[in-house]
């Protein structure tokens, strides 16, 4: 079509020197007036030369060749950024086509263009400045995406583990839950409770812990250890209350508990993998529960054995680096926290290569005062009971290819933080149970009867019914109660000691005034305890003296107990005191609930259609009957579960006497000869009374043969103890 058009227009083919080509024009441009003329210059020779300078053939040669060499400059200088094959350009085949046979890169990298908004200019429409404008940005964009990847592959890797320990309370939780939504990172962050929060306290005794589980997994915790109170539930509500959960239970040192379905929610260790920068992280968590045996009674987590935390710790230690190939280990712990030190130290040295402690960070629990310290490279982190703080523990690796760990850890109150809506609304349905409990009767008071304690301004009051709202009156605080066994010596100096003041002239109060119990005998004049349980004085004996355990850590400042307590700090871990006590009001709560049983009367009284047991709508009745009032759901609830042992929902005759041996009332009036022994003839005689000869006396051995120990026919006020 040139050819023709030239000749049509009677055009003089011009000299390579007189042509004009700029950037202006495409490469393929170039090359068709290179053709162009080369034919129509071929044609000419081939119909008459005339005179020319040198041979055509020559020219034509030379323009070609540089032609050639601007087109090939023009796509070379290109070929990384578009992906064109050189092969290509020299067989002489178009950008267009050339587009076509590489789809994979440039026509990827142009279609990508296209998708950030910008269509691309049409092949044939590009000019060389199109080129060039298009390959400075796609080497732009390259350097970027470059720079990007290389600070991908050397950023640090951050893991924030945050933490509560021992919640007995519902209060706090719905801070909780905003804290920890506050306080998650933006890589991966693991909640934890390390044990303590099924019992006790009022509600879980009531509902063994299925509001506290409600409102965790609520919350968000992803993973718990077993406390020492996880026992105080029957064994049957605890595995009831694994399944109800929706976190993880890492259980590494009690492995033969019988858990049936709620195994498949524990773990004898707990991986979790992060990811950053292309680099995968495994960290392991590891569950471990004291095995100190003065805070478990016998039987415990049913007759499951502890192994010691320091041997298994050090034991699958070696199993996770070297088999599982973890890049880091945290001990969740139940233990004091003199424990938690020793624990550190016997493992500085042994975790990584880079790192000073085979625990760099230990989280843990049973303690209900905070602790944040560094031990031998270990950072050990408790944050007290109840959820008033909440621990943030960072784990930081430096790059995805560092093994050495950098701990920070910090503490923040919870109550900084508004309560989330939804935990509320589920704390108030839980707590409602409570606030019913509050008017309900405990107990039907005798004239005789008057509840009274030090500091109390409400004075001495007849009533015809003891409720929980008057018991949380008269003891206002939490406060553990421990049976310590003290010399007469030391309880009638201590006695006397808090009652000085009361002696000076004018009287002064004070609130370490020591009040003793309708056994015991206070001679004013004397100024001396003169009677323990009825009996007079022995200042030589040990007696088992159930007493507030703030008055063993200088609280009012008994100086004699304190003096005491000191000297033989080896009968009794003061550490572990606390958790071996019971609050007060629960203490009451379940005494109450057992002297109903035997304020309602005999069995057969009870069971007034013959059954042979007694079921919830007999102590309805019952209870009724001796309250001359109705009686609400919750207290029949809890009288049943006081003597329910299996929890069928009926008590048999065997269950009804267990409960009555478990009633400090109850056996006063079976030591019929107080002499502080009960015989096997007074029990007897008090089985045929309450549930019939027949079976009475069978049940009586079967009891004898478990609480006589020392097959002596009687039972001492020690071997009841040891038998609860």
């Amino acid at each position: 079509q040139e050819q023709k058009k030239q000749k049509e227009e009677k055009k003089t083919p011009r000299k390579p020197e007189e042509t004009e080509h700029t950037t202006e024009q495409t490469a393929d441009d170039l090359l068709k007036m290179f053709e162009a003329q080369r034919q129509e210059a071929f044609a000419e020779e081939e119909s008459g030369p005339g005179e020319q300078e040198g041979p055509v053939v020559d020219e034509h040669a030379e323009l070609m060749k540089q032609f050639e060499k601007e087109r090939e400059e023009a796509f070379l200088a290109r070929v990384p950024s578009f992906g064109v094959d050189p092969a290509v350009i020299e067989q002489g085949m178009s950008a267009s086509e050339n587009q076509h046979v590489k789809e994979g890169s440039a026509g990827a990298e142009v279609k990508a263009e296209g998708e950030r908004g910008a269509e691309p200019p049409n092949e044939e429409e590009m000019t060389m400045q199109d080129y060039v404008r298009q390959a400075e940005e796609e080497e732009l964009r390259r350097q970027e995406e470059e720079h990007q990847q290389w600070q991908h592959l050397h950023e640090p890797m951050l893991v924030r583990i945050l933490s509560v320990n021992d919640v007995y309370e519902l209060d706090n939780l719905p801070h909780l839950a905003t804290a920890v939504k506050a306080k998650q990172h933006g890589a991966r962050t693991i909640f934890v409770l390390p044990g303590d929060f099924l019992a006790p306290s009022l509600l879980s005794s009531l509902d063994n812990g299925m509001g506290m589980v409600e409102c965790l997994n609520a919350c968000g915790v992803e993973l718990v250890c077993f406390g020492n109170h996880e026992t105080d539930v029957p064994h049957p509500e605890l595995i009831s209350r694994i399944l109800q959960s929706s976190f993880r239970w890492v259980n590494s040192n009690m492995t033969d508990i019988q858990l049936g379905k709620g195994a498949d929610r524990t773990s004898e260790f707990e991986i979790i993998e992060v990811e950053s920068g292309g680099k995968r992280r495994r960290i392991a968590f590891l569950g471990l529960l004291t095995e100190d045996k003065a805070l478990y009674r016998p039987g415990a987590f049913n007759n499951a054995s502890i192994e010691p935390v320091e041997e298994v710790a050090e034991r699958l230690l070696k199993r996770l680096y070297e088999e599982e190939e973890v890049d880091l280990v945290v001990p969740l712990t139940h233990q004091v926290v003199g424990k938690d030190r020793e624990l550190a130290r016997k493992m500085e040295g042994k975790g990584l290569p880079d790192n000073q402690n085979a625990f760099p960070l230990v989280v843990g629990g049973h303690d209900h005062e905070p602790y944040v310290e560094e031990v031998a490279g270990s950072h050990i982190v408790k944050v007290g009971s109840d959820a008033k703080l909440l621990a943030v523990c960072d784990i930081l690796w430096p790059n995805p290819h560092s093994r050495h760990v950098q701990v920070r850890t910090e503490t923040v109150p919870t109550t900084d933080f508004d309560p989330d809506p939804e935990v509320s609304k589920l704390v108030a349905a839980n707590q409602k149970i409570l606030q019913d409990m509050d008017l309900a009767p405990l107990f039907r008071c005798h004239s005789d009867f008057v509840l009274s304690s030090k500091g109390n301004r409400l004075a001495q009051q007849d009533k015809k019914f003891f409720t929980y709202n008057d018991l949380k009156t008269e003891i206002p605080f939490d406060a553990e109660m421990v049976v310590i066994p003290i010399p007469g010596k030391v309880i009638a100096e201590s006695v006397r000691y808090s009652r000085q003041q009361s002696f000076e002239d004018p009287p002064k109060s004070f609130g370490g005034f020591m009040q003793i119990d309708d056994g015991m005998k206070f001679d004013d004049e004397q100024r001396e305890l003169t009677h323990i349980a009825g009996e007079p004085i022995d200042h030589d004996k040990i007696y088992l003296t159930g007493i507030l355990f703030m008055a063993f850590t200088g609280v009012d400042s008994i100086e004699p107990l304190l003096a005491w307590a000191k000297e033989n700090a080896h009968l009794f871990p003061m550490d572990s005191a606390p958790e071996m006590g019971k609050p007060a009001k629960l203490a009451l709560v379940d005494y109450y609930s057992k002297a109903i049983w035997y304020q309602m009367g005999k069995f057969d009284e009870i069971d007034v259609d013959q059954k042979g047991f007694i079921s919830r709508e007999d102590v309805v009745r019952g209870a009724s009957k001796h309250f001359q009032t109705e009686i609400s759901s919750l207290c029949i609830e809890n009288i049943m579960r006081a003597a329910d042992r299996d929890n069928d929902g009926k008590v048999s005759r065997e269950e009804f006497l267990r409960v009555h041996m478990s009633n400090a009332w109850a056996r006063r009036d079976m030591d019929v000869n107080k002499d502080g022994l009960l015989q096997k003839e007074e029990v007897s005689q008090f089985a045929e009374t309450m549930i019939g000869a027949d079976e009475g006396h069978k049940i009586v051995e079967k009891l004898f043969e478990e609480v006589d120990i020392e097959k002596k026919e009687a039972i001492s006020q020690s071997n009841i103890q040891m038998w609860l």
